[in-house]
């Protein structure tokens, strides 16, 4: 009985892989800046244009970030829709606010970006736009 599960075993694993999510990802990083000066908070999100899943990166205190895709570093190769977000926490009840203008946290922030399966994959995005006075964001009801 033990004989006639092996191949089974053996199958689901070389089909699976061992540990990882069998996605051929590609490392990304880059720098965000906003006005000229690094933002130093805020996450940024690369979104396929084919399938494939979302990876995600959390910008740093110099405006540098990293993409993860689920818990494995990296981004599918292709074309990708960029959002960029960062906002301010002003504590419970108090609604948050937003450090740079929405529309970059949206699917039409005009962010786009080629992750190749081959050489450096480094973004850079300068943003720009009115200064925020930190406006709460609406609450939603």
């Amino acid at each position: 009985m033990r004989s006639s599960r092996l191949p089974i075993l053996l199958a689901f694993l070389l089909l699976t892989g061992c540990g990882g999510s069998g996605l051929k990802l590609y490392p990304v990083k880059g720098k965000v800046s906003y006005n000229g000066k690094p933002l130093t908070t805020g996450s940024v999100m690369f979104t396929p244009k084919a399938k494939g899943p979302a990876a995600y990166g959390a910008i740093g205190a110099d405006g540098t970030y990293k993409l993860m895709t689920g818990e494995e570093e990296g981004a599918v190769a292709g074309p990708h829709t960029v959002m960029i977000s960062a906002m301010k926490d002003n504590g419970v009840n108090s609604p948050m606010s937003y450090l740079i203008p929405a529309k970059y946290g949206s699917e039409s922030s005009g962010l786009e970006a080629d992750v190749k399966d081959q050489g450096e994959n480094t973004f850079d995005f300068a943003i720009t736009g009115k200064e925020i006075s930190e406006k709460p964001v609406p609450v939603m009801p």
